[in-house]
């Protein structure tokens, strides 16, 4: 799904199934220099239990954490910012959701990186 939204609308779900939590990355390809955001539509989190939330990373291509945040049931159906600083040089960023629980599902609405 390009910026998590199909063509036809359907967005990006993902949802914990039997005894594993999800875990899945995004890959921008070729961002250039900037200072950026990163804008999460968050559509429903759902927490199972004890969950500590959903971790959402940014990294650079050689991995360093470049800005984090954890979603909680309360950024339901809203927009989720926060700054991921400086990319220098151009080059690809990726985004990792990983669950808490087996059973913590989220939709995003939408993904993107904001130059400042």
């Amino acid at each position: 799904f390009p910026n998590m939204q199909d063509e036809d609308g359907t967005v990006a779900v993902f949802d914990g199934q039997g005894s594993n939590a999800f875990d899945v990355e995004t890959t921008t390809q070729s961002v250039p220099s900037g200072s950026y955001t990163l804008e999460l539509g968050v559509g429903t989190v759902d927490l199972q239990g004890s969950s500590g939330g959903i971790d959402v990373v940014v990294e650079d291509e050689s991995g360093a954490v470049l800005g984090s945040t954890t979603l909680e049931d309360g950024d339901s159906n809203s927009v989720v910012s926060f700054n991921v600083g400086t990319i220098d040089p151009e080059q690809d960023v990726t985004v990792r959701y990983t669950a808490d629980r087996q059973n913590d599902d989220l939709e995003i609405d939408y993904q993107r990186l904001v130059e400042q």
